[in-house]
Parts: C-alpha cells; structure tokens; sequence
C-alpha cells in the first residue's frame, strides 16, 4: 500500500507528440493508498490521450485530493476518459474525486462512463464521478447508467460535469439502473474545487 504524498497505486505517464497512457484494473485487484494527492489510479498524457479501464477490483484512498481514478490530458485537443463497469472505489480525503477526467487546454474531450461498480465518497467538497474542463471549445460528458453511487460528505457531488472555456459544452446523463444518493448539506454545490495539486504534478 503507497503512503505518502504523491504516493499512487498505478501510473501510466505519457510523453511526447502523439503518445498515450492508459491504466486497466480488473479481476479482483485492490489498491489502496494513504497520503495526500496520491491516487488510486492515474493516467496522464501530455500532448495526447489518457485513459482509465476498471473492470473490477478494489479502490481505495484516504488522503486528501487522493481520487479514486484520474485521467488528465494536458496537451491541445486531448482526450481523457475513465470507464467503470465493476469493481468498487472508496474515497475518504477531503476534495478528492472517485473517478476524475481532467484537462486544462483548448479543445479537449472528457467522459466519465460508469455501467456498474460502487463509489462511495465521505470527504470534505468531494465528488463520486466528475469532469472538468479547463480552455475554449471543450466538451465534458458524464454518463452513468448503473451501478451505485454514494455521497457523504458536505459539498460533495454525486456527479458533476464543468466546461469552463467559451464554447464549451458539459452534459450529465442518468439512466438504467443507477442509483446516486448525497447524504451531506449542500451537496449540490455548483463549481469545481481547487485542482493544484494535480497542475504541480505534471
């Protein structure tokens, strides 16, 4: 188990025009990480496309902004995704994210997609699935179609989609046989939480 800060349980960092990262989880893996801003799972991609593949498995952190599973792309029209179709992802640190795509440039393409798993999330300001978008013409898309999903803590969200930049479109789509639940007060806070420790990472 990685304790301490930056401390990740899978990482996937790709350099260079053109290149890609990728992390899959699956079977009856468990991962468990303790110290802040260290992540469950993290693919990250400087100029091209990251993902995130969870099958299966075990998930789970405890420090704060320690997500669950984070997929970043940081380069021009860069695209980020995590898939989630079983397993289970358990967050506990303030700000952290059970399953994350972010990108912080122009023209980038996020998704979340989760067919069926169970993330649950207990920390301060912290979000079950979300996307974030930071540039102009950007497109941000959550879909959840089953599984279960659980928020504890006060200003969580359950899922939460943001384009920040002009142009941008954000979308959050709910059906099948999802079920979210928010437990805390203001659970329905309307912006993203600080991102730094993600940017003073790359």
């Amino acid at each position: 188990m990685p304790i301490g800060t930056n401390a990740d349980g899978a990482d996937a960092f790709a350099y260079g025009e053109g290149s890609s990262a990728t992390v899959t989880i699956g079977g009856t893996a468990a991962i468990s990480t303790d110290g802040y801003a260290s992540d469950g799972a993290r693919a990250y991609s400087q100029y091209g496309d990251a993902a995130i593949v969870i099958e299966g498995g075990t998930i789970d952190t405890a420090g704060s902004y320690a997500h669950g599973a984070i997929s970043f792309a940081e380069g021009v029209n860069g695209t980020a995704a995590v898939t989630v179709s079983g397993g289970a992802i358990n967050t506990t640190g303030a700000s952290a994210r059970g399953t994350f795509s972010y990108t912080d440039n122009d023209g980038g393409a996020l998704t979340v997609t989760v067919t069926g798993s169970t993330t649950t999330t207990s920390g301060y300001r912290s979000a079950a699935t979300e996307a974030v978008a930071y540039g102009v013409d950007t497109e941000v898309g959550i879909t959840i179609s089953g599984g279960t999903i659980s928020t504890n803590g006060n200003r969580d969200f359950g899922a939460h989609a943001y384009a920040d930049g002009s142009n941008g479109v954000a979308t959050v789509t709910v059906n099948g046989s999802a079920s979210i639940t928010t437990n805390g007060s203001e659970a329905w806070a309307p912006k993203p939480w600080p991102t730094a420790p993600m940017a003073a990472r790359r």
